[in-house]
């Protein structure tokens, strides 16, 4: 039941980026969630996050579970399939 809201969430994330008319996105389905671990560049510990795999190239801000503060994540799926994730402070450029 939570992926299934979270693959819901991760839709209307993708739908509110496109531009108006645009069509370059898959539906989530579970599949297209993906979970994996990042450090946080605030405090260094290890979370889990769920990346949306629907939009090739995506960035959007998550706040860390453990020291609340805003993370910066650039995820995009490589022309092989392949999902990375960068991870940075707000600060950072």
């Amino acid at each position: 039941m939570v992926r299934e809201k979270l693959a819901a969430a991760a839709h209307a994330r993708a739908v509110s980026r496109l531009a108006p008319g645009s069509v370059s996105f898959r539906e989530p389905t579970l599949e297209l969630i993906q979970e994996t671990s990042v450090n946080c560049p605030y405090c260094g510990e290890l979370i889990d996050v769920l990346l949306d795999r629907s939009v090739e190239d995506q960035q959007y801000i998550e706040d860390c579970q453990v020291c609340c503060c805003p993370i910066v994540f650039h995820v995009r799926i490589t022309a092989s399939g392949r999902c990375t994730v960068e991870v940075r402070d707000e600060n950072e450029t």
